[in-house]
């Protein structure tokens, strides 16, 4: 049961992130709950106008401070990495904390990363990435806590070149929460396809 709790609840953060970043390429969570911090990764990115730097070997971590994190397998996949150049948008927050350098216990899925890195954005990508192709990744911190990886819960969003990346950052509600959350999920379910129907 408890499982379960923690897989809806895991869940409904998700689409309400979804929900409320509809434009974003790149919709990015990070969960605390259970003793520990999962990131999330889904999404796609237009290429367009971002330079290919080739495969820069990075790891499965977080660091707040200098607005970066990486999700995916820890086996060492390759991947390369792409330069967000000044001659396209590139407009953010520089970090979502005051953290330093934190690498991941596990992680699965496809090395996807980003960092702000003090206004010089970089995007991380599978090897051999098409553009627009969907990707998707996780990490996980055990034993971690939004305050010990020195994390400020919030949404952050981040333009760069053709791409919108955004994060949101927040703890699972508790189970009563968990309730309330799903009823108002699937009643705005109801209002959405109510309206669509309508306007059809």
């Amino acid at each position: 049961m408890k499982r379960l709790s923690i897989f809806v609840a895991l869940a409904i953060v998700s689409l309400l992130a979804d929900a409320r970043t509809a434009s974003a390429d790149l919709v990015v969570s990070f969960t605390e709950m259970g003793g520990s911090v999962v990131t999330s990764i889904s999404g796609s990115i237009d290429l367009t106008g971002l330079s290919n730097v080739g495969d820069v070997p990075e790891s499965i971590s977080v660091r707040p401070s200098n607005g970066t994190f990486y999700v995916g397998s820890t086996s060492g996949i390759p991947h390369e990495h792409y330069f967000v150049p000044s001659s396209v948008v590139r407009t953010g927050p520089l970090s979502f904390g005051s953290g330093g350098y934190t690498a991941a216990t596990s992680g699965s899925g496809d090395f996807i990363g980003f960092t702000a890195n003090s206004g010089n954005f970089n995007i991380y990508l599978p090897e051999n990435y098409v553009s627009n192709t969907l990707v998707t990744g996780t990490a996980n911190y055990a034993g971690e806590s939004f305050a010990s990886l020195g994390i400020d819960p919030g949404v952050y969003t981040w333009n760069a070149g053709a791409n919108q990346i955004t994060a949101t950052i927040a703890a699972v509600p508790k189970p009563s929460s968990v309730a309330f959350l799903m009823i108002a999920g699937l009643g705005a379910g109801v209002v959405r396809f109510r309206h669509r129907r309508r306007t059809a």
